[in-house]
């Protein structure tokens, strides 16, 4: 199989790379801006939860009046 005429100069082969590079960096950033937006996600859930608990406990908690 013969390499196409675009891959034969070492300097196109290397802006290539830099290419894909980049491409992997943007992809990486893209990654952990994700997980970061899905740990604030589960944090307000945990933080919805807990409200809710507070609140039904405190309600368990009143005396009852006669």
């Amino acid at each position: 199989m013969e390499v196409p005429t675009f891959f034969k100069t070492s300097e196109n082969f290397m802006l290539l790379k830099k290419i894909l590079v980049s491409q992997f960096k943007v992809f990486e950033c893209t990654f952990i801006f994700l997980r970061i937006t899905r740990l604030e996600l589960l944090k307000n859930s945990i933080a919805t939860i807990n409200k809710t608990l507070q609140s039904t406990v405190s309600i368990q908690r009143k005396p009852i009046e006669n």
